[in-house]
């Protein structure tokens, strides 16, 4: 059978909706959300301070926080800590007092949160870093409103302690 435009085009659309981590992340969100309209869980994005605490913590006395990661690519920023326990503490006071829940691809394993209201999205947290860096997590920002105020993903990197 002949290849057209038409199944090439539709190869082309559904790719990203076959990416497993899209896929159990869309999925996780159906059931949360099926467990909202139920009642059985306490929505959290109608609580004021969650939306303004994700701020604080990216953009600390108005500037982003860290640094950029290269010159060239200014929306990925490098955060320094001193500990895995540090690097994961930032991610939770992004989620707030959301549900953190864990997304597996079949390669990796990540934890991801919904984002509350004024954003969209959700947040990925990764222990799967580059081999040979001092890097110990990536956030990834998947947020329409986080990337256009700057921040697409965060590299945790562990602080080297000088030596006296």
């Amino acid at each position: 059978m002949p290849r057209t435009n038409m199944t090439r085009n539709w190869k082309m659309r559904t790719r990203s909706i076959n990416n497993p981590v899209c896929y159990a992340v869309l999925r996780m969100f159906i059931l949360m959300s099926l467990a909202f309209s139920a009642g059985g869980i306490r929505s959290f994005a109608s609580e004021k301070g969650d939306a303004d605490s994700i701020l604080a913590v990216l953009f600390p006395d108005g500037k982003a926080i860290g640094q950029p990661y290269t010159r060239n690519h200014t929306d990925i920023r490098m955060v320094r800590v001193f500990s895995e326990d540090e690097a994961y503490g930032i991610f939770r006071r992004l989620c707030g007092k959301k549900y953190i829940f864990p997304v597996d691809d079949g390669r990796h394993h990540y934890h991801a949160c919904l984002l509350v209201k004024p954003y969209t999205g959700y947040l990925l947290y990764s222990f799967h870093v580059k081999p040979g860096t001092y890097e110990v997590g990536v956030i990834y920002v998947r947020s329409p409103e986080l990337r256009k105020l700057g921040i697409k993903e965060l590299h945790l990197v562990k602080a080297i302690k000088m030596k006296k």
